[in-house]
C-alpha cells in the first residue's frame, strides 16, 4: 500500500471512481478491478505506467516475462494513443483479474481492450481507456 501511495504522490496520479462518460465495469462477470491509473494525456508516461503496473500486479506473483509483456503492451498502447493526435483529457489504464485466483500451477495470460468515450458537444476533448484482463490459462 505504501508503494501505491508513493506512486500517487510522485507522479500526481489519481485512483478514482469511474467518470460518467466511460463504463469501467468489466466485460464479463467474475472479474475484479485490481486498480485504475488516470494519466494526463501527455508524452513520457512509460516510467509511471511501469511502476504502477509493478505495484498493482505484485500480488499475482506473475512470471517476470509476463509482467514485462504487460508493461510493454501498456506502454505501446499509451504511446500510440498519444501519438495519433487525438485530443484527450485523460488516459485511463485499468487492470482486471478473475475473482477466484487459485492458480494450481497454471500460467497467466492477458488481453487488452481499448475504449474511447465520445466528446460531448460542450467538451473539446475525450477520455481513452485501456483495460487489461489477466486470466489463468488452461
Amino acid at each position: 500500500m505504501a508503494d501505491k501511495q508513493l506512486i500517487e504522490q510522485e507522479f500526481l496520479v489519481k485512483t478514482m471512481q469511474p467518470p460518467d462518460p466511460l463504463d469501467h465495469s468489466p466485460t464479463a462477470p467474475g472479474w475484479n478491478m485490481l486498480g485504475e491509473l488516470e494519466l494526463i494525456a501527455e508524452p513520457n508516461t512509460d516510467h509511471t505506467v511501469s511502476k504502477w503496473l509493478a505495484v498493482i500486479l505484485d500480488p499475482l506473483d506473475l512470471h517476470p516475462d509476463l509482467l514485462n509483456k504487460v508493461v510493454k503492451s501498456a506502454q505501446a498502447a499509451s504511446a500510440r494513443v498519444l501519438q495519433i493526435g487525438m485530443v484527450l483529457k485523460h488516459l485511463h489504464l485499468l487492470v482486471f483479474a478473475p475473482s477466484t485466483r487459485s492458480s494450481n500451477g497454471q500460467t497467466w495470460g492477458f488481453f487488452r481492450i481499448e475504449k474511447v468515450a465520445t466528446a460531448k458537444a460542450d467538451e473539446s476533448s475525450r477520455d481513452h481507456t485501456i483495460e487489461f484482463y489477466l486470466y489463468l490459462e488452461g
